[in-house]
């Protein structure tokens, strides 16, 4: 029985390392695409600006626009490899996306105009948050497995 036992013990705990080293590759994806994305937006706008001569506030947006389109597709092919429909995903991350700009605007208006925190350090913090809202909502939310139950 003391053999089984540990053999059962083992068998557990490689499914929890296997899961966790899973979760930490998909959370390592995660943030790889978000730099890779911050460099789309900066390539674009700087395409924009300097190639086609755009206005500034266009060229922002033009290249806001692309490099969403990028962190989207990333994140459903790469981060979290979802089959979700785009009908379904597309909508959640947008939604998800104007909670991440809640977020921020809300931390920036409350810890820096009103309690007059450092702004920088008020950046930082947001940051943190809204990486953390847009990953944990994406992965149970926006590109689950339409009808799944996720365990987490």
């Amino acid at each position: 029985h003391d053999r089984l036992a540990r053999s059962t013990a083992c068998r557990a705990t490689r499914c929890r390392c296997g899961r966790f080293k899973r979760l930490l590759m998909q959370i390592a994806r995660f943030v790889l695409v978000g730099l890779v994305t911050n460099a789309v937006y900066l390539a674009a706008l700087a395409l924009c600006q300097f190639a086609l001569g755009t206005m500034l506030w266009m060229g922002a947006a033009l290249a806001y626009v692309a490099s969403a389109v990028f962190n989207y597709m990333a994140h459903r092919r790469f981060t979290f490899r979802s089959g979700a429909g785009h009908l379904d995903a597309l909508p959640r991350y947008a939604a998800v996306q104007g909670v991440g700009l809640a977020i921020n605007s809300v931390m920036l208006a409350v810890l820096v105009t009103r309690l007059g925190w450092h702004f920088a350090l008020v950046q930082v913090l947001s940051l943190i948050a809204v990486t953390a809202w847009s990953y944990a909502a994406q992965r149970i939310w926006v590109f689950a497995p339409p009808g799944a139950q996720r365990r987490h």
